[in-house]
């Protein structure tokens, strides 16, 4: 913005997009555990990647700049607080205060005791801030910003839309935004954009950042627990649970002889092979369900629905060898439950 030569007629106006909902709200990690439990990530590949996070922010004059040696937590309530600030005419102020104090000085921005020392420095009624934050009074309003968002095509932070019409994922170089603020100043708008910032000068083009939040400036966005899709990628894996849980107590319980009746098959293999089908097919169950439901080491979720497309795969193979082609149609909608899973887990909704 110092570089653009409109700079007095631009508004940059910071709103919320939540990366840690699923964070819980009474205790932090630090970012190598988060990043080793939600990611898979650890050793040298953390230190690696966190650490060209810093150079890049060093290159941009963002020294100093604590990625890895520092904690995570659930930032809700920080979301809460900057809405709760930008209503008090203070949204740059709180969004740089609360950058600076997190990804500067390596101190928490989680509590509501880090969140009222950040409204003291801000010159913000201490006694409101508190009842701001006790009631959730700005919690709606935040969703709604990360909603909006979403419609606009951003699927994690950060998100920038400027002047209503060009938006610009992940982050980018200051010559590139520059560049793209030329572009949006000298392009003739067809028609009024949509109203996407808060309170815009009048006359003036806005541009929209949807920054990063303070916990791991390179983690994929969480996925919206109330979106249609996450929802649905909820069901399917509580069915596939169901169905596989049933199938694996049976295989790994019951008696050869009497699973024969249920499943014809099972007398002509091993025993030891029916056996260790349905102790994969309970893996992969506690592997759909507790990961994903506790947040630690969630990338097995996707990978127990690998697992599923493998084994509905071999099955399908098994049964048509076997002229047993009533059984594949079950394996075929099976298979497809787990890909869908697989994609949405390891893609677009990974937690």
């Amino acid at each position: 913005m110092e570089r653009f030569e409109h700079a007095g007629e631009v508004e940059v106006v910071h709103h919320s997009f939540p990366l840690s909902s699923s964070f819980p709200e009474d205790r932090t990690f630090s970012v190598r555990e988060a990043l080793l439990r939600r990611h898979g990530v650890g050793g040298s590949q953390a230190e690696t990647s966190t650490r060209r996070i810093e150079a890049l922010a060093a290159a941009e004059g963002l020294s100093p700049y604590r990625v890895l040696d520092n904690q995570v937590g659930n930032t809700d309530l920080a979301h809460e607080f900057l809405a709760h600030a930008s209503a008090q005419g203070k949204n740059r102020e709180a969004w740089d205060a609360i950058f600076d104090t997190y990804f500067g000085k390596a101190e928490p921005v989680f509590s509501p005791d880090d969140l009222l020392a950040l409204s003291d420095t801000l010159s913000l009624d201490r006694e409101q801030t508190r009842l701001a934050l006790a009631q959730r009074r700005y919690r709606e309003q935040v969703r709604d910003d990360a909603t909006h968002a979403q419609r606009l095509g951003a699927t994690g932070a950060p998100f920038i839309i400027v002047d209503g019409r060009y938006g610009v994922p992940g982050a980018q170089g200051s010559d590139t935004l520059l560049d793209l603020l030329r572009t949006a100043w000298t392009t003739p708008t067809p028609s009024p954009p949509s109203p996407v910032a808060v309170t815009p000068r009048s006359a003036a083009r806005t541009a929209v950042p949807f920054p990063h939040t303070a916990e791991s400036p390179h983690s994929p966005r969480e996925p919206e627990p109330r979106s249609p899709m996450n929802v649905l990628l909820w069901v399917l894996q509580g069915l596939l649970a169901a169905v596989f849980a049933m199938a694996g107590v049976m295989k790994t319980t019951q008696p050869i002889d009497k699973l024969a009746g249920t499943l014809p098959y099972a007398k002509d293999l091993a025993p030891g092979t029916v056996r260790l089908i349905g102790a994969v097919e309970l893996a992969a169950v506690l592997g759909l369900v507790l990961p994903a439901a506790t947040g630690v080491a969630v990338v097995l979720t996707p990978l127990a629905a690998v697992g599923l497309v493998v084994v509905m795969a071999l099955a399908g193979a098994f049964h048509v060898r076997r002229r047993e082609y009533s059984a594949i149609g079950m394996n075929a909608v099976l298979l497809a439950l787990a890909v869908v899973v697989a994609w949405g887990r390891f893609g677009p909704y990974s937690f």
